[in-house]
């Protein structure tokens, strides 16, 4: 789970968010046997019945809610976009 400032789809800001957002004490939960299908390549079928289990991880990777509501949770610092053109110029083999 992300805040409305994470794209969702893009892998690199789901990553940021879980670096710079989530609290791995309180941040996240393993689902231990959850149904699923045997098109999943890992699962794996139970004995006694005719269904397929897996783990799930849910990642809590938010703005934590008692510093957004003080407004206390630090601001995204980048560097400008002008600076960016000039990085990405410099070092056009990288990017």
């Amino acid at each position: 789970m992300v805040d409305e400032d994470i794209n969702p789809s893009n892998l690199y800001d789901v990553v940021w968010a879980m670096s710079s957002r989530c609290d791995p004490v309180n941040g996240i939960d393993i689902l231990r046997e959850m149904s699923d299908t045997p098109l999943d390549p890992i699962a794996e079928r139970k004995e006694y019945a005719d269904e397929y289990s897996l783990g799930r991880v849910i990642i809590l990777a938010c703005k934590p809610f008692d510093q957004v509501i003080r407004n206390t949770f630090p601001r995204v610092v980048e560097p400008s976009l002008e600076l960016q053109r000039e990085v990405k110029n410099k070092w056009k083999e990288i990017f």
